[in-house]
Protein backbone atom coordinates (compact mmCIF):
# COMPACT_ATOMS: atom_id res chain seq x y z
CA UNK A 1 0.00 0.00 0.00
CA UNK A 2 2.84 2.42 0.79
CA UNK A 3 4.51 1.67 -2.55
CA UNK A 4 1.24 2.47 -4.31
CA UNK A 5 1.06 5.85 -2.53
CA UNK A 6 4.62 6.66 -3.60
CA UNK A 7 3.78 5.79 -7.21
CA UNK A 8 0.71 8.03 -7.12
CA UNK A 9 2.73 10.87 -5.60
CA UNK A 10 5.40 10.50 -8.29
CA UNK A 11 2.74 10.66 -11.01
CA UNK A 12 1.20 13.74 -9.41
CA UNK A 13 4.63 15.42 -9.31
CA UNK A 14 5.30 14.46 -12.94
CA UNK A 15 1.89 15.86 -13.93
CA UNK A 16 2.61 19.09 -12.04
CA UNK A 17 6.03 19.42 -13.68
CA UNK A 18 4.55 18.78 -17.14
CA UNK A 19 1.62 21.16 -16.75
CA UNK A 20 3.73 24.04 -15.46
CA UNK A 21 6.75 23.58 -17.73
CA UNK A 22 5.23 22.47 -21.03
CA UNK A 23 3.73 25.84 -22.06
CA UNK A 24 7.22 27.33 -22.03
CA UNK A 25 8.18 25.16 -24.99
CA UNK A 26 5.09 25.93 -27.04
CA UNK A 27 6.17 29.12 -28.81
CA UNK A 28 9.73 28.31 -29.85
CA UNK A 29 8.85 25.39 -32.19
CA UNK A 30 6.04 27.46 -33.70
CA UNK A 31 8.44 30.32 -34.31
CA UNK A 32 11.11 28.07 -35.83
CA UNK A 33 8.66 26.16 -38.03
CA UNK A 34 7.16 29.41 -39.32
CA UNK A 35 10.66 30.53 -40.30
CA UNK A 36 11.35 27.22 -42.05
CA UNK A 37 8.25 27.50 -44.21
CA UNK A 38 8.99 31.22 -44.59
CA UNK A 39 5.69 32.28 -43.14
CA UNK A 40 6.52 34.92 -40.61
CA UNK A 41 3.67 35.65 -38.26
CA UNK A 42 4.22 39.09 -36.80
CA UNK A 43 2.70 38.37 -33.39
CA UNK A 44 4.52 35.08 -32.79
CA UNK A 45 7.80 36.60 -31.51
CA UNK A 46 5.85 38.93 -29.26
CA UNK A 47 3.92 35.99 -27.84
CA UNK A 48 7.10 33.95 -27.47
CA UNK A 49 9.05 36.61 -25.61
CA UNK A 50 6.10 37.72 -23.49
CA UNK A 51 4.61 34.38 -22.47
CA UNK A 52 7.71 33.45 -20.49
CA UNK A 53 7.11 36.28 -17.99
CA UNK A 54 4.36 34.43 -16.07
CA UNK A 55 5.09 30.88 -17.27
CA UNK A 56 8.80 30.61 -16.43
CA UNK A 57 8.45 31.31 -12.67
CA UNK A 58 5.46 28.97 -12.48
CA UNK A 59 7.42 26.22 -14.22
CA UNK A 60 10.45 26.64 -11.98
CA UNK A 61 8.70 26.99 -8.61
CA UNK A 62 5.87 24.47 -8.52
CA UNK A 63 7.29 22.46 -11.39
CA UNK A 64 11.00 21.86 -11.03
CA UNK A 65 11.85 22.84 -7.45
CA UNK A 66 8.81 21.23 -5.84
CA UNK A 67 9.42 18.01 -7.77
CA UNK A 68 13.05 17.91 -6.61
CA UNK A 69 11.98 18.61 -3.03
CA UNK A 70 9.39 15.82 -3.15
CA UNK A 71 12.04 13.44 -4.51
CA UNK A 72 14.48 14.00 -1.60
CA UNK A 73 13.06 11.28 0.71
CA UNK A 74 12.96 8.81 -2.16
CA UNK A 75 16.56 9.60 -3.15
CA UNK A 76 17.78 9.24 0.44
CA UNK A 77 15.87 6.01 1.02
CA UNK A 78 17.11 4.34 -2.17
CA UNK A 79 20.65 5.72 -2.09
CA UNK A 80 20.48 6.77 -5.72
CA UNK A 81 23.79 7.38 -7.51
CA UNK A 82 25.68 6.39 -4.37
CA UNK A 83 28.47 4.81 -6.43
CA UNK A 84 29.06 7.91 -8.51
CA UNK A 85 28.89 10.40 -5.64
CA UNK A 86 31.15 8.26 -3.42
CA UNK A 87 34.05 9.70 -5.45
CA UNK A 88 33.13 13.17 -4.18
CA UNK A 89 32.55 12.14 -0.54
CA UNK A 90 28.95 13.27 -0.64
CA UNK A 91 25.58 11.78 -1.44
CA UNK A 92 23.17 12.58 -4.23
CA UNK A 93 20.73 13.70 -1.56
CA UNK A 94 23.22 16.31 -0.31
CA UNK A 95 23.87 17.41 -3.88
CA UNK A 96 20.13 17.91 -4.50
CA UNK A 97 19.80 19.92 -1.28
CA UNK A 98 22.67 22.14 -2.47
CA UNK A 99 21.05 22.53 -5.87
CA UNK A 100 17.76 23.50 -4.25
CA UNK A 101 19.52 26.13 -2.15
CA UNK A 102 21.36 27.62 -5.16
CA UNK A 103 18.49 27.24 -7.61
CA UNK A 104 16.69 30.54 -6.90
CA UNK A 105 19.88 32.57 -7.39
CA UNK A 106 20.83 30.78 -10.59
CA UNK A 107 17.27 30.93 -11.85
CA UNK A 108 17.07 34.68 -11.27
CA UNK A 109 20.14 35.21 -13.45
CA UNK A 110 18.55 33.18 -16.27
CA UNK A 111 15.22 34.97 -15.87
CA UNK A 112 16.83 38.40 -16.14
CA UNK A 113 18.84 37.23 -19.16
CA UNK A 114 15.63 36.32 -20.97
CA UNK A 115 14.39 39.87 -20.35
CA UNK A 116 17.53 41.13 -22.10
CA UNK A 117 16.85 38.78 -25.00
CA UNK A 118 13.27 40.00 -25.15
CA UNK A 119 14.38 43.61 -25.31
CA UNK A 120 16.92 42.92 -28.06
CA UNK A 121 14.47 40.89 -30.17
CA UNK A 122 11.38 43.04 -29.76
CA UNK A 123 12.99 46.43 -29.36
CA UNK A 124 11.27 49.30 -27.63
CA UNK A 125 7.51 49.30 -27.43
CA UNK A 126 7.21 45.59 -28.24
CA UNK A 127 8.07 46.04 -31.92
CA UNK A 128 10.90 44.34 -33.73
CA UNK A 129 13.70 46.62 -34.91
CA UNK A 130 14.03 47.13 -38.65
CA UNK A 131 17.43 47.16 -40.29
Amino acid sequence: RMAYCKIVISYVNYFRFTIFSAPLWLFRPLHLSSQIIQLYLKQLPTCRYTAFIPLYPIGVGPGEMWTMYQALPFVKERGLYSGFFAKFSMSYHSFLVGVLLCYPLLWLKLYLHVFKQRKSKLGKGGRKKRA
